[in-house]
């Protein structure tokens, strides 16, 4: 939607296991207008900190989704990150980006695509972005990455290299120890099958 407009850099530090000072120096060398940040739960501490250093070198937009994001987004809000997204990245990133390339006000910090009662986050403001049904005709460009140096096989012969497509969307239960449901909510949503065996193909 945006490839005449935005020029965009993959920086995956646990792939080249950068430190985070040498993430800081990667991203204030780039002297990017935005900088988003996918967190885990594993990852909070270090980008936290990796936010605060940032901030010191420049105005950087600042965007923060992911699975720990979805569950304190008021935490990544107050510490720095100019927009938290709850949910799916991809309809809340565009809108944000189309905002920001036409100088329009987003007078919201936490941006949810899903229905969220008001008294879960407390005190906080929020905007909830319509879920985009079409986002599951969405194709990831895996041209900003090097996928080769990538392998996720971790269940079959492991001798030979996998990495994982997604075919769905959602889960109808709310399990205890997984964040599927605040992720990507519990109405679960088919890609079409000919899209997958393009992107297997791709």
């Amino acid at each position: 939607k945006f490839e005449s407009k935005v020029e965009i850099e993959f920086i995956d530090a646990l792939l080249y296991k950068m430190t985070e000072n040498e993430v800081i120096n990667r991203i204030v060398e780039s002297n990017a207008d935005v900088v988003a940040f996918t967190v885990k739960t594993m990852q909070v501490e270090q980008t936290l900190y990796i936010i605060a250093e940032i901030k010191k070198f420049g105005s950087f937009t600042i965007i923060c989704g992911g699975n720990h994001v979805s569950v304190e987004p008021e935490l990544f809000v107050k510490n720095g990150s100019n927009f938290a997204i709850v949910g799916e990245g991809e309809t809340a990133i565009a809108y944000i980006i189309e905002c920001l390339l036409n100088n329009i006000e987003i007078s919201k910090s936490i941006i949810s695509n899903m229905d969220i009662p008001e008294d879960q986050l407390e005190g906080s403001d929020k905007l909830v972005v319509i879920r985009d049904e079409l986002v599951e005709e969405i194709l990831p460009n895996w041209d900003i990455m090097e996928i080769e140096k990538y392998n996720e096989n971790i269940h079959y012969d492991k001798g030979i290299k996998a990495l994982p497509i997604m075919a769905s969307r959602g889960c109808p239960y709310k399990c205890d120890f997984c964040s599927s449901f605040l992720t990507w909510g519990t109405k679960v949503r088919y890609r079409a099958p000919e899209l997958v065996v393009y992107e297997m193909e791709e």
